[in-house]
């Protein structure tokens, strides 16, 4: 579900560059499942998305953006293309480069449905019961299936470090007067809960998840700043990308295993320049990551 954000995201960017509109295939079955829970979360997105199935003579199909994962590609490529449909055959799209000039837009596109701002009132008015003023720092983790693919999940010896680091910041360089809490957000609650938390938080909220659709929109809503505990998150990037303007987001520079996977190398292309990277030091200390990856490999 989260590619086909990326896919239509990158869609719509692209046809604001090129003055064309955004459409999916409609004989596609496994991408009109996906449609049904987007359409539950971002109900406008289903407004704005057009589902054809052109003839094959009226559609012109383009390898772009397909090389590898993640690789932003210039669309101005096809701005000269005329075919009456134009078929991307590109690898999802994982670059923000492509609809970052329409952000707002975009916010706008995949804002929360009413049905799930319900819910999560609901939810959030027990959750933080006396605590409303309180600045909210949310930790986002994963680790399900990153235990077992290239993808770093999260780990404590990033976690606690960039808690701190965190705190710091908001406290010093955003001089954040509140007090702030802390919110977990993942898909493993018991790791969530031994986690070890020593730091001086107001409150810490951990809770069992949620469905995914309340997860993220309790994320983007009521987050203040987030910590991307796990990079190669898709689920997460979308929070913290989707979040309010101006939102704090530090994230772990490090987002695969060996820090060489395609979401490491083409890091620039994913991760807004204006989000803090964070590495951790020999002496378990965070710190900020001033280059991306291929200027510390090559430069």
């Amino acid at each position: 579900m989260l590619m086909k954000l990326w896919r239509f995201a990158s869609l719509y960017g692209i046809g604001r560059d090129i003055n064309r509109l955004p459409y999916l295939e409609g004989q596609n079955l496994q991408q009109m499942m996906n449609l049904k829970e987007i359409g539950l979360i971002f109900p406008t997105l289903l407004d704005i998305l057009q589902i054809k199935s052109p003839p094959n003579h009226f559609i012109e199909n383009v390898w772009f953006a397909h090389k590898e994962c993640c690789e932003y590609e210039d669309p101005k490529s096809l701005s000269t293309l005329k075919g009456r449909y134009l078929k991307i055959k590109g690898n999802y799209l994982q670059s923000y480069r492509y609809f970052d000039n329409y952000k707002t837009e975009i916010r706008n596109i995949f804002k929360c449905g009413k049905t799930i701002e319900e819910s999560n009132k609901d939810f959030t008015e027990k959750l933080f019961a006396n605590d409303t003023k309180s600045f909210k720092l949310c930790a986002h983790f994963r680790r399900d299936e990153f235990l077992e693919n290239e993808m770093l999940e999260s780990k404590e010896d990033f976690i606690y470090p960039a808690l701190d680091y965190a705190l710091e910041y908001l406290k010093s360089a955003t001089k954040i007067d509140n007090k702030i809490s802390l919110i977990f957000i993942g898909d493993d609650y018991l790791f969530a809960k031994n986690l070890s938390i020593k730091n001086g938080f107001h409150k810490i909220y951990i809770f069992e998840p949620q469905s995914r659709g309340e997860d993220m929109c309790l994320g983007i809503n009521y987050c203040d700043s987030l910590i991307l505990t796990a990079s190669g998150s898709a689920f997460g990037w979308w929070i913290s990308y989707l979040m309010k303007e101006n939102s704090t987001i530090f994230y772990n520079s490090k987002i695969g295993k060996n820090g060489k996977s395609k979401k490491d190398i083409y890091d620039f292309d994913i991760f807004p320049k204006e989000w803090i990277k964070l590495s951790v030091n020999k002496n378990g200390k965070a710190k900020t990551e001033e280059k991306w990856w291929r200027e510390k490999i090559h430069f």
